[in-house]
């Protein structure tokens, strides 16, 4: 028969290795990890589902409680998959925001800062209005119930004291983080090609009537036609978000098969 202690001790380590996973992954995957979101709901959230996962996650056969050693470094492992798996899932965030940021440097934007209430940082105006609007459909279309979802695959794709790193998980991770261009440029694609036309009708202005003040006349005209490119590619917005947020969770996928 078991020893209750033993078994209570077993549990208590399954418990804690759960929520290094479960914890450090909530800590930095988008929505989840941003710095509007108390540090103390996060604590909670992490230990409400790592309590949940308990009794789903198989504890290996034949193990015994371990010392404190053993114990912090499969802890320092359960806490790299989480890392690993958040920072797959915000490279897609990265990018819109990156996204953005182009379209601000296209339209004279590039010096004017906003804090952006999510992470408590400065990025320009057209960066912050494409990551709310990102955050929102995120959270309009569930996509915080798609991380949950690979969460709880993970431990049965990557049980408790059997993950490994290779070559292949940071082949995967830098995969998810060379999208991050193409994403962002396809997000901007609009805006640069109506400006740059602009830019250039704009040099074909002044050479032909150099009377014009084109400083004062051009830039209102840049802003303007900037903010009517970015309302009407809104309208591709959602889909294009819509297939993005399968291929991040896809990617994520990836980096757990590699585990």
């Amino acid at each position: 028969m078991e020893n209750p202690l033993t078994f209570t001790l077993l549990r208590f380590e399954a418990f804690m290795l759960i929520l290094m996973r479960v914890g450090a992954m909530l800590f930095v995957a988008p929505v989840f990890g941003g710095s509007a979101v108390p540090t103390q709901a996060k604590v909670l959230l992490s230990m409400v589902l790592s309590l949940v996962l308990l009794p789903l996650v198989s504890i290996p056969a034949g193990m015994v409680p371990l010392d404190i050693l053993p114990l912090a470094w499969l802890g320092t492992n359960e806490l790299l998959i989480g890392l690993v798996m958040g920072a797959s899932l915000t490279f897609l965030f990265a990018a819109i925001q990156y996204a953005g940021q182009i379209v601000d440097f296209q339209m004279g934007f590039s010096i004017v800062n906003l804090i952006d209430p999510t992470q408590d940082v400065q990025i320009p105006v057209m960066g912050l209005f494409h990551f709310l609007i990102a955050t929102l459909l995120f959270l309009a279309m569930d996509a915080h119930h798609w991380i949950i979802r690979a969460l709880v695959d993970s431990f049965e794709a990557v049980p408790l004291m059997t993950a490994g790193f290779s070559s292949l998980v940071i082949g995967s991770v830098a995969k998810a983080f060379g999208d991050l261009f193409v994403i962002a440029m396809r997000i901007a694609a609009p805006a640069i090609a109506v400006l740059m036309l602009y830019n250039v009708s704009l040099g074909i202005i002044a050479k032909t009537v150099p009377q014009i003040n084109l400083l004062i006349v051009g830039f209102p005209i840049r802003i303007a036609l900037g903010m009517i490119v970015v309302g009407l590619s809104m309208a591709f917005f959602h889909p294009y978000l819509s297939h993005a947020f399968d291929v991040m969770v896809a990617n994520v996928y990836l980096v757990i098969e590699q585990l």
